[in-house]
């Protein structure tokens, strides 16, 4: 699945996006078969984003920036980004860069961005239908001459999206946030499983958040999404697809009782994650919301 934020396309494992123009483009797109495996060659993570800015010098760029539990989409996946050093590369490939956790020489990285990373690179390849191997998942210097990626294990990385892919889950990384209890099973998933992957929510919940991200009005409620670490991208409902009980069409506020308004209170689950109970519902064009299953199923 992916995300559809303001016309760019990411990955739905993303857990926020860059809103800044990026060094890109140019280059029409090519069929994708190919994921580059980059290291930011910095241990700040904004320092690496900010030298791609269309506006910058490097005139270098990424879609994805992966530090720790955090994947950052930087250029869409239907926009060629400059992250290569080849031209017909960078046209059938993604780009994924990863922050250091130590620099020079060694220029490691840490085991959740190693995880989360392999995540990344376990999605794109399923979305795009090419193999986990080492003729589709290179590093930068498998391209042009260069140290790029450091100290990144590309071999080790292919071998762990492969388990991904295949659903051996050995980290607490969430989608529901991580404070979500962790399961190798969930009742509540096998029982929307049960029902044929229906789902049917015409009770209410709170206001616990409420901003304007990426252009649209949305809440958070933490039960629903699994604790007080959830983020925006992945727990954010908007508020077009909710009802005020409380003020009905006045300004919500925190603390408002909501619902799931006529037309988006039932449908299928489209996605689980059995190892953080979370599952995933598309709305429309809002993309993918994960929810706490314990919490969805009791709405």
């Amino acid at each position: 699945m992916t995300k559809n934020i303001n016309g760019d396309l990411y990955s739905d494992l993303i857990t926020s996006a860059d809103s800044r123009t990026m060094a890109s483009g140019v280059i029409p797109r090519a069929k994708i078969d190919r994921i580059v495996i980059h290291h930011n060659a910095t241990t700040n993570k904004d320092v690496a984003i900010n030298t791609w800015l269309a506006n910058g010098s490097a005139q270098t760029s990424a879609h994805y920036e992966v530090a720790g539990k955090q994947i950052i989409g930087i250029v869409g996946e239907g926009t060629t980004a400059w992250h290569a050093g080849n031209g017909d590369m960078n046209a059938r490939s993604i780009g994924i860069e990863n922050v250091n956790a130590t620099g020079a020489p060694n220029w490691t990285i840490s085991n959740d961005t190693f995880e989360s990373l392999s995540k990344l690179v376990a999605d794109i390849a399923k979305r795009y239908g090419f193999p986990i191997d080492a003729t589709h998942v290179i590093p930068h210097k498998a391209v042009v001459s260069t140290a790029c990626p450091g100290g990144i294990d590309v071999a080790r990385v292919i071998k762990r999206a492969n388990e991904i892919a295949v659903g051996k889950v050995t980290n607490t990384s969430s989608k529901a946030s991580s404070t979500s209890k962790l399961a190798t099973s969930s009742s509540a998933i096998q029982q929307f499983k049960n029902a044929g992957n229906h789902f049917t929510n015409t009770k209410t919940f709170k206001v616990d958040k409420i901003a304007k991200v990426n252009g649209i009005w949305q809440m958070i409620n933490y039960a629903l999404a699994g604790g007080k670490d959830a983020n925006w991208t992945n727990n954010g409902i908007p508020l077009d697809i909710v009802d005020n009980v409380t003020r009905g069409m006045s300004p919500t506020q925190v603390g408002d009782v909501m619902k799931f308004s006529r037309g988006y209170d039932n449908g299928t689950i489209d996605k689980y994650d059995t190892a953080t109970n979370g599952v995933g519902i598309v709305f429309g064009k809002y993309g993918i919301i994960w929810f706490n299953a314990d919490a969805f199923i009791k709405l």
